[in-house]
């Protein structure tokens, strides 16, 4: 089954729904919980077998967006999950920019950075 990746529009919710997924990154949890319903911010789930399998947090940035978090449920590392979640934002998301630390993956996904 391919990943599934979705913008999840509800942002009230995200905390329950993202708890295994960040279970080892408490700092993007709490973030989750701080960012309201805003239009500054869009997140983005991976999903697998019907489950949340990864997590994308893009702020808005003046004129583009800024992928700020990108988290991979530790059980689904490894396996290219990340790399195909970032292909398809770079599909759905105009403008998209990646930090620097994400240079490496988006040549995997086959992005020009």
């Amino acid at each position: 089954m391919p990943l599934l990746v979705e913008e999840n529009p509800r942002q009230d919710d995200l905390e329950p729904r993202f708890s295994r997924v960040l279970r080892d990154d408490p700092d993007t949890l709490a973030l989750l919980g701080s960012i309201g319903d805003g239009p500054q911010w869009r997140v983005f789930e991976g999903i697998f077998n019907g489950s949340p399998v990864a997590l994308a947090l893009l702020e808005r940035d003046t004129d583009h967006w800024m992928l700020r978090r990108l988290v991979v449920h530790p059980a689904t590392r490894g396996r290219g999950v990340g790399t195909e979640l970032l292909r398809q934002l770079s599909r759905r998301v105009d403008e998209l920019h990646l930090p620097d630390s994400l240079i490496g993956l988006a040549r995997r996904a086959g992005i020009d950075g």
